[in-house]
């Protein structure tokens, strides 16, 4: 199984809710052999890469890179006209990553913004949400109390519906590990949504 994120896996949360991937890896019941392409995101050394793959029992390749700033602010700029987060222009996958996703026959995607990134995928394309991000914007726009900020969280709630739509008709299966955030996902037009409880992490004891 080929795994893509923008999270390095980590014991627990660093920078980002890393945890979540690291505990999904690490219980797996099949014992599957895992390549994970991600972003390196804490500029973890080369001996740290390995002693995640040694825990993980996994292979570790920093296949995703982000383009430079003004690149970055282009592509996301691209995604907004096309009704998406602009999060989802952050990352290139490198030529390789590419031609083995396109190859590959299971593909586990992690957060579900990266679903751009699948459009060479001729495979079975799992998301592990873990969000439902529409829902975190609607919250912001009924709660926050800073008028424009609302303004904002409105403008991203739009993307971010749409955002939902396309993972659900490009995923086998979307998983979440909030009840509240699937059933805003299916309120939201999505499909194959699947509720998992949330793996514990060394944090969270």
């Amino acid at each position: 199984m080929l795994v893509v994120s923008s999270l390095l896996p980590t014991r627990s949360n660093i920078n980002g809710p890393s945890a979540l991937l690291y505990s999904v890896l690490k219980y797996r019941s099949n014992g599957e052999k895992v390549r994970l392409y991600c972003f390196n995101h804490i500029g973890a050394t080369a001996q740290q890469l390995r002693e995640i793959e040694a825990e993980l029992n996994i292979e570790i390749e920093v296949e995703l890179r982000k383009p430079r700033r003004i690149l970055r602010y282009f592509r996301g700029i691209l995604k907004i006209l096309r009704g998406l987060p602009h999060e989802s222009g952050i990352f290139n996958l490198t030529s390789t990553a590419n031609l083995e996703i396109a190859s590959t026959k299971t593909v586990l995607l992690y957060p579900s913004w990266l679903v751009g990134l699948m459009k060479n995928a001729n495979s079975d394309i799992h998301i592990l949400a873990p969000d439902c991000m529409a829902l975190h914007y609607r919250r912001t726009l009924r709660h926050h109390p800073k008028r424009l900020n609302r303004y904002i969280a409105a403008f991203r709630w739009l993307l971010s519906i749409n955002l939902e739509r396309v993972a659900s008709k490009r995923a086998a299966a979307v998983y979440f590990v909030g009840r509240d955030d699937l059933r805003y996902y299916y309120i939201c037009g999505g499909r194959n949504g699947i509720f998992i409880r949330h793996p514990i992490s060394e944090d969270m004891l």
